[in-house]
């Protein structure tokens, strides 16, 4: 699927593209997905790559596999598109601890 994500909660794949998002069943699920970041769980929506165990090219390039959905009108139609959220914490090297010689 081109335009889709993980939903961690539910355990189900979202399709964008679809009305119904692909789940009549969960028909509240558009207003959940469209929720600021700061109202909801930053792990609810994940990468599909990452969740089928690969890499995407958004982790390479300092993304998180975690995913928003932004909104956007094409042709007088709403178009949801999903992206990745910036990595908010970086590993950095251990810093090698002085022996005091």
């Amino acid at each position: 699927m081109a335009n889709g994500v993980f939903h961690t909660g539910y355990g189900i794949t979202i399709n964008l593209t679809l009305p119904d998002l692909g789940h009549p069943e969960h028909p509240g699920l558009l207003d959940e997905i469209l929720r600021p970041i700061g109202e909801r769980d930053r792990n609810l929506l994940e990468c599909l790559d990452h969740h089928a165990g690969k890499v995407c090219r958004s982790e390479n390039a300092d993304k998180s596999p975690w995913m928003f959905i932004s909104t956007r009108r094409k042709h007088g139609r709403l178009v949801l598109v999903a992206a990745h959220l910036p990595v908010t914490h970086k590993a950095t090297p251990r810093k090698a601890r002085a022996t005091g010689r």
